[in-house]
């Protein structure tokens, strides 16, 4: 697998319209990261380690939430923005997630820090 960051993103994006209310991602702590800020802004249930393969989470999924996934910075082409150029997803009300010097942030606790950084994911 060469973009496991798009791989995450496919997996929910897929469960989302297929209407299922769980999908199993691989276990990184990248994964985890992104998974615990998208659990924070509403978007996921519940998020858990698979008993029988510890290297899976499990995601429950709040369908009605997610419209919409989008990778933003892919490996042919990485998007840094300063903290001043965030984007700001559908007028505030999606989220737009940036990995920092700090780790992964949401848009708009970056721009509150003032911490620019590349650009990973808007949700709708």
């Amino acid at each position: 697998m060469t973009d496991p960051i798009a791989d995450t993103i496919t997996r929910i994006r897929n469960a989302v319209m297929t209407q299922n209310k769980a999908c199993e991602i691989l276990a990184s702590s990248f994964n985890s990261r992104l998974l615990e800020l998208l659990k924070e802004e509403g978007y996921l249930g519940e998020i858990s380690r698979d008993e029988q393969n510890p290297r899976v989470l499990k995601v429950n999924l709040l369908s009605d939430k997610i419209h919409g996934l989008k990778r933003l910075s892919k490996p042919g082409r990485r998007l840094y923005v300063g903290h001043k150029h965030i984007p700001i997803s559908l007028s505030g009300y999606g989220t737009i997630i940036v990995s920092t010097p700090k780790g992964l942030l949401t848009g708009k606790s970056a721009r509150q820090q003032h911490l620019g950084g590349e650009l990973i994911v808007e949700i709708n």
